[in-house]
Parts: C-alpha cells; sequence; structure tokens
C-alpha cells in the first residue's frame, strides 16, 4: 500500500523545549509503525547541524552570516517557516501537513499557495481565550481541528462553534520521570540540608512565567519556614526575561534559592545558589557553569532526578497551552500546586492538585483574559502540603503515577494521532501538476477601476489570483479592511495604505503562486546556493 506521506511543521526535534520533546516522541513512535513517509519542517534547526532523524527534515533557521539572513529577519513569521514552507510543500507534496504547535505559528499556512492540495491537521495549544480573528480563521478553516486539553475543545465549539475532532493530550516518558530516593538524590547532588522543604518549579525565564512573584510570596514565606529552599530550573539571561540576580537582592532571598548549573565543558550538572551567569565548575575545573536554556538544556534523565529532589511542585503563571513540567513533575510522584485557570486548572483538577485562586484580567498584547495569582491563597496552600503526614505524601505519590500511567503516556498520544492520520481519505493523485506557464500569460492582470474597496480586492482574487477560497481569509479580510480605514498598525505605528499598497501586496501572492508552480515543474529554478534545505 502507498504511504500517507505526512509533513510535520515543528519547533525542531532537537531542542530541550517542550515542543522538541513533542516531536521526538510523536514522531518516532509514528515512524516506527512503518505505515508513513515522513517529514518535518524543522524551523529553529540550520543546514549546518547533523540530522539523527531517520525521516527527511527541511531546516528552516539559517546562520547569521548568511546571506539570507537579512531575509529571514525581515517577517516575525519566518522564523516559523512562512519564507519556505510553501517551497518545502511543493518539494515532498504531502498529503497530510500536521502543527501542533501555538496557533500564532501555523497562521501563514491558511494562505499556502498549494492549500486546496494537503489535508491540514492543526492541534495547536491554546492557552486563553477569546483568541484572536486571524487565529479563529485558521482554526475554522483546517481540514482537522485537535486541541491538547477539553477545556481548550470545549472553548472552541462553544464560543466560535467550530468542530474539534478530538483531544491529544501532552505527554511524558514515563520510564525516565518515575520516583526515585529524594534523599539519594539530594545528597548525589550535594545538596547540605537534605531534611529541608524544597519547593521547585522548572519554567523558563519569560513574562507569563511569573517568577518575580514567585520569589516575592517565597520571601513572606520563609518567614515562618526558614528551613525551606525554592529550587528554579530556569534559564538567564533571557532578553525578554525577569532580572533574577536584582529580585533575588530585592527580596533577600539570595540564600534560599537554588538553580541548575550545568557545565558546558563536561556536562556536569550543579544545582547551586545563584553564582552568576558563569562559575567554575569543580570537575573540570573550567569557568563552564552556565544556566539552562533551550539550546543547553539537560538530559530528562538528570531532568527527572532534580523533580524528585522536591517536596512540592508549584506552577506559577498567567496562562499554559497545557504545562509539560506539572506533568513532570506529577510522574515522579510531587505534590502539585498549579494556577486555577484554563489548561492548568484542568491538570491541577485531574490530579486533584492544590489550585491557586487569583483575578482574571485581559492581556494588552493578544486581548486575551490571563490569571494573576493570589500570593496569599497560594501561601496556604503551600503549607498545608508541607504539613502533610508522611502517609498522605505517599497517597499522593502513588495517585500521581498511576494517573500519568493511564492518561499520559505517549503511546497513546501517538496511537490517537495514527487515528487520525489513518482516517483521512486518499487525495487525487494527479493534484500537484502544475498549472501551465501560458496559463497565466493569458490573465489579464489590469483590475477595473471599481469604487467599492470590496469589490475591488475581490475581482483581484477571482480573476488574477484565481482563488475564490481566499475571500474569506483573515488575509484577504485584512486588506479590506486596510483600505477602508487607510492604514495598518505596524508595532507601534500607523502606517498609510492605499490602493496601491493593496495591489502590490496582491500582486506578491500571485507572483509568488506564479513561481511555485514554475518549480514544481522545474526544482533547478531555486540556486543550488539557496536550495541546501531541501537537499539537507
Amino acid at each position: 500500500m502507498k504511504k500517507k506521506k505526512v509533513l510535520f511543521c515543528t519547533e525542531s526535534g532537537d531542542l530541550s523545549t517542550g515542543y522538541g520533546n513533542y516531536t521526538r516522541s510523536l514522531l518516532n513512535r509514528l515512524h516506527e509503525t512503518g505505515k508513513y513517509e515522513i517529514a518535518e519542517l524543522s524551523c529553529y534547526k540550520t543546514c549546518e547541524t547533523k540530522n539523527n532523524n531517520p525521516w527527511k527534515v527541511y531546516p528552516n533557521a539559517v546562520k547569521k552570516d548568511d546571506q539570507r539572513n537579512q531575509t529571514y529577519k525581515q517577517n516575525i513569521q519566518n522564523q516559523f517557516g512562512q519564507w519556505r514552507f510553501d517551497l518545502v510543500v511543493a518539494h515532498f507534496k504531502p498529503d497530510v501537513v500536521v502543527d501542533f504547535r501555538d496557533i500564532f505559528m501555523s497562521v501563514f499556512q491558511r494562505t499556502s499557495v498549494f492549500r486546496n492540495k494537503f489535508h491540514w491537521v492543526l492541534a495547536p495549544t491554546i492557552d486563553s481565550f477569546p483568541v484572536r480573528p486571524e487565529w479563529v480563521d485558521s482554526l475554522a478553516n483546517c481540514d482537522t481541528l485537535l486541541t491538547h486539553t477539553e477545556w481548550a475543545k470545549k472553548e472552541i465549539e462553544e464560543r466560535y462553534s467550530i468542530p474539534v475532532a478530538g483531544v491529544v493530550k501532552d505527554s511524558i516518558d514515563t520510564k525516565i520521570f518515575q520516583p526515585i530516593n529524594k534523599i539519594g538524590m539530594r545528597q548525589a547532588f550535594g545538596i547540605e540540608n537534605i531534611s529541608s522543604t524544597i519547593i521547585g518549579s522548572v519554567m523558563r525565564n519569560q513574562k507569563r512565567k511569573l517568577i518575580a512573584e514567585l520569589l516575592k510570596m517565597f520571601s513572606d514565606l520563609i518567614k515562618d519556614h526558614p528551613d525551606t529552599y525554592l529550587y528554579l530550573h530556569t534559564s538567564y539571561p533571557e532578553t525578554r526575561g525577569w532580572n533574577i540576580p536584582s529580585l533575588l537582592l530585592e527580596h533577600d532571598v539570595y540564600h534560599r534559592v537554588l538553580f541548575t548549573y550545568v557545565c558546558q565543558n563536561c556536562s556536569n550538572i550543579c544545582p547551586m545558589t545563584w553564582k552568576g551567569t558563569s562559575y567554575k565548575c569543580q570537575k573540570c575545573k573550567k569557568n563552564k557553569l552556565v544556566l539552562p536554556s533551550s539550546s543547553t538544556g539537560i538530559k530528562d534523565i538528570e531532568l527527572a532526578q532534580i523533580y524528585n529532589m522536591f517536596d512540592i511542585y508549584i506552577q506559577y503563571a498567567i496562562c499554559e497551552g497545557f504545562g509539560i513540567p506539572p506533568l513532570e513533575a506529577a510522574s515522579c510522584g510531587i505534590p502539585m500546586i498549579t494556577m486555577n485557570h484554563g489548561a492548568m486548572k484542568e491538570l491541577g483538577e485531574d490530579f486533584e492538585a492544590e489550585l491557586i485562586d487569583g483575578e482574571i484580567y485581559r492581556e494588552l498584547e493578544n486581548s486575551s483574559d490571563r490569571i494573576y495569582p493570589d500570593n496569599k491563597d497560594c501561601l496556604e496552600k503551600i503549607k498545608k502540603l508541607i504539613n502533610l503526614s508522611e502517609i498522605e505524601k505517599i497517597k499522593i505519590k502513588e495517585k500521581y503515577r498511576n494517573k500519568v500511567l493511564s492518561k499520559h503516556s505517549w503511546d497513546i498520544t501517538s496511537e490517537n494521532f495514527e487515528k487520525v492520520l489513518d482516517n483521512i481519505k486518499d487525495l487525487e493523485e494527479n493534484r500537484w501538476v502544475a498549472i501551465p506557464k501560458e496559463h497565466f500569460d493569458k490573465i489579464v492582470k489590469n483590475a477595473p477601476n471599481l469604487e467599492n474597496h470590496r469589490d475591488l480586492v475581490y475581482h483581484v482574487v477571482d480573476n488574477i489570483l484565481q482563488e475564490p477560497t481566499l475571500k474569506q481569509s483573515f488575509f484577504i479580510q485584512s486588506v479590506i479592511k486596510a483600505l477602508d480605514i487607510g492604514y495598518i498598525i505596524d508595532d507601534d505605528a500607523l502606517i498609510p495604505y492605499d490602493r496601491q499598497a493593496a495591489m502590490k501586496t496582491l500582486e506578491m501572492w500571485f507572483n509568488n503562486k506564479v513561481f511555485l508552480h514554475r518549480f514544481l515543474e522545474d526544482p533547478s529554478l531555486l540556486s543550488k546556493e539557496k536550495s541546501d534545505f531541501l537537499n539537507y
């Protein structure tokens, strides 16, 4: 039987991130079935890095000294794959395109020149509602819509009347993330006060992760519970992250917060209090100890060991699309505290964890509802867990572990994706035949002088672009809106927008369509220097 050709749009399976882990875990299992021909548009991978995967990989990123870097940086969507997506699609000719990243990373796929040639599966992580109109457009116009949580499924169906085909919950490797002796782990990592209470959190240093509030709350906690430590497995420095050393000084918790340091020379892992952005490794004697990042992370087995030093796991964030670290901690049997909002609430309720109340507010950037925690409520929840008896802790550990095993195995997630892929009907074999050059040459490209903006744009879409399905897209509706109001908003600037600008936008789409159909016939149209990502 002919194998379905499936293109996955991902961050990169090489990264130490939630999406990186999702990519590795899912694609490896789907590849092992032997049922699919798999390719990966790896958005943060460059051609200079080695491909260790048994499936086809298309690197999307370029190095800073690459002559294409300026083009790459012109549009923020390029880092998510926009500038190479259609070329990759034309080269691989997939039956199915799958994207399980944040919804804003995949909106450009809606207006692909080849949109009618593949079955589009979206499985976005959604952390808050309402969502932007352009995201709703993608949700409504994909062929199969999946979510990561039951909460997101319910909200999409009720708010927007968009059917969701199923839920593909995030999962973890339960053979790696499992309970280990806590005292043994603390001794192995050189923790001096092995009987102290350690409250841990694993999160990237970014705005929505409330490191500042967590440190503030912790400074109040140690007034009544001085034999307590906070363990932050996080990154620093980050371009848009919290100023961690400043916060440690502000709240006078320098001596009570532990961080993971990893040696860039010998890979030694050293949990310790703040030692700056680099420090001398006691093992190799090199000044190479740094905090981990998405590109210089630690191995899952080492992260599991860190979780097992915790007495309590806490997730302090304004929103989460799912939240892998709380699930990893739960698999290790660590009592959980998380936010009473969205996906965090769903996971917390499923594990009967402690939920922190907070104030719901509307965030400016995304016009979505977020939650800000009640620090006093959090303090009470922490004190409650600190005072648990050993028997109660054992019961929680067993309950959490069994829940993870029954609901969050990668095998289960992979099987759910298999069902989706296998139920997709075969598409026409001849759909990848290019539109002849003569057809484009015959198109009259001069638009009539229609008074109404909508009539003008629709005429161009129908008669020049010849893509009538684009008319209801957010892309085309935005062009019409910009013409009606006379400007577009670019960051903080209002830029005038007239018919000439609109025609230039639509002309670019048309020219791209023409080139891509010529590329279908003759891939050599893309020079050898520019096609390295296709032949990687």
